[in-house]
């Protein structure tokens, strides 16, 4: 399992990412996460399901307000080489 994304997060390589792009960044690590879980050997039936991944992201589209300032106050901090 060779994953792109570091398992530090140091400060000075951190950006805001809204919601919406932080769920896409967790159904693009779903097949790493899972294999992970097997092997420690944690039963996790939630993960079985692929389209809970693309529901949750039409939902925070859907929530996702157009006012700016709310933006700013609602961020995620990921790596910036995402």
């Amino acid at each position: 399992m060779a994953s792109e994304n570091a398992d530090l997060l140091l400060h000075n390589k951190v950006r805001r990412l809204s919601e919406g792009n932080a769920l896409k960044l967790y159904a693009s690590l779903l097949f790493e996460i899972k294999a992970f879980l097997l092997e420690k050997s944690v039963d996790y039936p939630e993960l079985t399901e692929t389209v809970c991944g693309s529901r949750l992201q039409e939902l925070m589209r859907a929530l996702k307000p157009s006012d700016p300032e709310h933006h700013r106050l609602k961020a995620v901090y990921m790596p910036k080489d995402l």
